[in-house]
């Protein structure tokens, strides 16, 4: 079976670095990371991720979250939004997006491993 695909979206290249170590680690295979919205659009389009990991506040003109709206309104992709804050925040300007979670800084890891296994292997329906 192919290994799931991961977009990572960071604008910190240590923190991409330390996340696309940790979601290697976990058994999924990391398509492309970007470091602003703008690559992000791009490297999406290039790459079909089955999930993208995407960090609220980028470098360059555009967020993460106007970069998850374009990216989606082409293909629906399941988005984690990570950011610095509250998850509040961050639900109330994503708007509602198909099967999007939210994490806040720091990583919790044990918890970023549970969201992406749970979006990417849904329960079968009863």
């Amino acid at each position: 079976m192919a290994k799931k695909k991961v977009l990572i979206v960071e604008d910190e290249a240590i923190a991409a670095l330390g996340l696309e170590a940790l979601v290697e680690g976990w058994g999924y295979e990391i398509c492309e990371s970007a470091s602003s919205g703008e690559d992000a659009v791009e490297k999406a389009g290039a790459c079909s991720p089955d999930i993208i990991l995407m960090d609220v506040n980028l470098g360059g003109g555009m967020d993460g979250i106007e970069a998850a709206r374009i990216i989606c309104s082409k293909k629906m992709v399941p988005v984690i939004f990570i950011s610095g804050y509250s998850a509040e925040i961050t639900k109330k300007r994503a708007g509602f997006f198909n099967a999007v979670d939210y994490i806040e800084k720091p990583i919790d890891f044990d918890e970023l491993q549970k969201k992406l296994h749970d979006l990417l292997n849904p329960a079968p329906r009863k």
